[in-house]
């Protein structure tokens, strides 16, 4: 429908296509410019972090695509840093609490940096963003596609409800 209105579409993923058969299945639900790992190392856009190239090199590689784009258009972004383990080198500077020893498990002291790093790779695609002439004309949505909770029968997921469940002082 869009394509029939003038609209170009575009996926973007730092991730390899190939996974869950992405490269097939996107055209035929009407993408037309899929961009992933492979098409962005092509294009020297080769910072990795996690599984695949990072948040902040992707999203800097969305506007400038978007910024010279002349049609209306759709673009996804499929970011993928902030994923299990949760204990890679972010490249990143931490607040001294995200660094120092949690009592109750590094396990959530790393999923707290994951969601740190996503917070600081956001600011940094937003302060780009609202720069750019794409910020009068184009609307962005986050949506999430999954969480930890997706986990839980995992141990990955009682290490972290138990880091995170609340106890009420006795009276």
């Amino acid at each position: 429908i869009l394509q029939e209105l003038g609209h170009k579409t575009y996926w973007f993923h730092g991730n390899e296509k190939e996974f869950y058969n992405r490269g097939e299945f996107m055209p035929q639900i009407g993408y037309q410019n899929i961009i992933a790992e492979h098409e962005l190392n092509d294009l020297n856009v080769t910072d990795k972090l996690a599984w695949g190239i990072s948040d902040t090199a992707l999203f800097d590689h969305v506007l400038k695509t978007l910024e010279n784009e002349e049609q209306p258009f759709l673009a996804e972004v499929l970011t993928l840093s902030n994923h299990l383990p949760f204990n890679y080198d972010w490249k990143i500077n931490f607040p001294v609490e995200l660094t120092n020893k949690n009592l109750k498990g590094d396990y959530l002291n790393d999923y707290r940096k994951g969601i740190y790093y996503t917070d600081q790779a956001l600011k940094q695609f937003f302060t780009q963003f609202w720069q750019s002439d794409l910020a009068s004309n184009t609307h962005v949505i986050i949506t999430g596609d999954h969480g930890i909770w997706a986990f839980d029968q995992s141990k990955t997921y009682s290490q972290l409800a138990n880091c995170l469940l609340y106890t009420s002082p006795s009276p």
